[in-house]
């Protein structure tokens, strides 16, 4: 046991409690961020540097409480020594390793109190070897974390180098491709598409430059199996992607995987920080792919004390935006930066986040139709708010969401302009659609991956390519996103091996054969239990979209028939009148035998 005089040795050596924190923060906190990085798949590098910068200032906070406490109360050593290594060391290390098994955090207290116990034992026993071994450690994790911090990153920036050098020769003259799925944009709200407001300028001059599907269909009402279709192009009832927790396998090939084998770098762009991450799988096929899952307050979530900061700071803060979304401006810098390092011609697939709730659309736009001071963003199937709105209230968050799409569609044209600068717009094609759409209270209730009406399943889709394609093209007949892949690699290679289903899209609007008329688009949304007064709370939905109905399959209303070019907000069953249940019959058996023929076995 040690007396005053050896607390007094021990504060001289560590030079005060907070040298002590200190270092307390950086043992714990690099330990909890190899756990960190240990547990998400894929791993994260960043785990690591952010964990000891969350907790190195809450250890030191600590040991200045702890310090003022000394002054006031002059305690007995021993006390300080329990304290310190029992309640700062023994709670934290239990907290931080319990974290990321919730179920097992009585288990891990337990285990983390019997090693603050021994570390405990460590100072009684032997003070000077702990001094010692305190002064010898400093280099080595102070080294550990700085090589951790900026191994990986240029790692794998050599890995992704020497990857594009192992590629196959791409063919001369093969065009750079560029797909641009722009998250939660409903055609709707596009004047391109009929919208009373111009929120597209540069869409629409891109348009007229181009083709455009009037009557896209995305395969799914919301993120994570729209984007699994559009890369695979597979339907729901085939890749099976269908609910949040669902990654993204290796069963089907992928549009970047197609790419690489015909030479080209492969690059993905993600600024949703929730879905179409590396860590769902959608890595699969690129070269390099960059999301908001490494960003700095994306990572600090993931952290024990960081994912309670963040909540108090969210739940004080009228604001409630979600941490780590990019902005249109972040992602054209970090795009273009990628473009200029120059190469093979690449495939870049890029997700734009701007348009999704809840609306804060960036200045100058931010009061472009906004009447109220500031956006409110009420409604946000983030933080799970869905209250009673006004008229005036779903209006606002409207003009909300027109303001942030035209501030989407100012970026859209700043990237246009800066490929078009690089010479790059002489062979480039361009493909801009969405992966959803959005409902204002239309069937009363907001937003998206909830039903399948076709203010959250239409979307735009475009295909630009100077030379190749003609311009002023509109073709009407319904058409699938999940069409894409197969569409793309066709354009580029015409004799490419058949990766992708379905039949390519048809640009010019001519074809008309029996096989064609016989594939109109089908959507799909699994059941979820998130709010009752949503259609997908009492089980999944299913619809197919003809060039003059809408058939809709559901558990809470049954069959739905919409005459949707006479009744575009789909306020008219005709399901039970005589015609009406004619043709859902036919359109029903129609439905079923596609996904009975086509869906695997489950």
């Amino acid at each position: 046991m040690i007396g005053s005089a050896g607390f007094k040795k021990m504060t001289e050596g560590y030079k005060s409690i907070g040298i002590l924190s200190l270092w307390m923060g950086l043992v714990f906190g690099s330990l909890e961020g190899i756990l960190l990085f240990a547990l998400t798949t894929p791993h994260i590098p960043e785990s690591v540097y952010v964990s000891v910068l969350v907790d190195v200032p809450l250890f030191l906070l600590a040991g200045l409480l702890l310090q003022l406490l000394r002054l006031l109360f002059k305690p007995r050593p021993h006390f300080w020594i329990v304290l310190i290594i029992l309640c700062v060391v023994g709670v934290r290390f239990g907290a931080g390793i319990a974290f990321p098994f919730r179920p097992w955090i009585p288990l891990y207290l337990g285990i983390a109190g019997v090693t603050a116990v021994l570390v405990a034992l460590a100072f009684f026993i032997s003070l000077e070897r702990v001094q010692r071994f305190q002064k010898r450690s400093w280099p080595w994790i102070a080294g550990f974390i700085l090589l951790w911090t900026f191994g990986f990153p240029a790692y794998s920036r050599f890995a992704e180098w020497r990857a594009t050098r192992n590629l196959p020769a791409a063919v001369s003259g093969t065009p750079n491709v560029v797909l641009i799925i722009a998250d939660t944009l409903a055609a709707d709200h596009l004047s391109l598409y009929g919208y009373h407001r111009h929120t597209d300028p540069n869409l629409t001059r891109f348009a007229q430059e181009g083709t455009v599907f009037q009557n896209a269909i995305s395969a799914s009402s919301w993120t994570l199996p729209s984007h699994v279709s559009m890369l695979t192009g597979r339907m729901q009832y085939e890749h099976g992607v269908d609910l949040p927790k669902k990654t993204f396998g290796n069963r089907f090939p992928t549009l970047g995987e197609a790419f690489l084998q015909h030479g080209y770098r492969t690059a993905g762009f993600d600024a949703n920080p929730m879905f179409f991450l590396k860590r769902q799988g959608f890595g699969r096929g690129f070269l390099h792919f960059e999301d908001a899952s490494s960003l700095f307050l994306t990572v600090i979530q993931n952290t024990y004390y960081g994912s309670r900061i963040v909540k108090l700071w969210q739940n004080r803060k009228a604001r409630r935006d979600i941490l780590g979304r990019l902005t249109a401006e972040d992602m054209n810098s970090r795009i273009l930066k990628w473009i200029d390092r120059k190469g093979p011609p690449f495939l870049m697939v890029v997700n734009f986040f701007d348009a999704h709730d809840p609306y804060f659309p960036r200045e100058p736009f931010t009061h472009k139709y906004l009447k109220s001071k500031e956006p409110q963003g009420l409604t946000s199937q983030t933080f799970n708010s869905f209250p009673t709105l006004s008229p005036q209230q779903v209006q606002d968050e409207m003009d909300s969401y027109d303001a942030s799409i035209e501030y989407l569609d100012a970026y859209f044209g700043a990237l246009w302009k800066a490929l078009e600068q690089r010479g790059l717009d002489k062979n480039t094609l361009i493909v801009f659609t969405a992966d959803h759409g959005e409902t204002f209270n239309v069937h009363g209730f907001m937003h998206h991956g909830n039903a399948l009406y076709l203010d959250q399943i239409h979307v735009p889709l475009i295909f630009w390519w100077p030379g190749k394609i003609s311009g002023g093209v509109r073709v009407d007949r319904p058409v699938s996103t999940a069409a894409l892949p197969a569409t793309i690699l066709n354009l580029v290679d015409p004799h490419a091996s058949k990766l992708f289903p379905g039949l390519p899209l048809d640009l010019l609007g001519e074809k008309n054969s029996e096989e064609q008329a016989g594939m109109y688009p089908l959507s799909e949304l699994a059941g979820w239990k998130v709010f009752p007064h949503f259609p997908n709370y009492y089980g999944p939905l299913k619809t197919i979209v003809t060039p003059q109905w809408q058939y809709i399959e559901s558990v809470r209303f049954g069959k739905e028939l919409f005459a949707w070019p006479d009744d575009p907000q789909e306020q008219n069953n005709l399901s039970t009148t005589p015609e009406g249940q004619s043709i859902s019959a036919q359109l029903g058996r129609e439905l079923h035998d596609r996904v009975s023929r086509l869906a695997p076995p489950r």
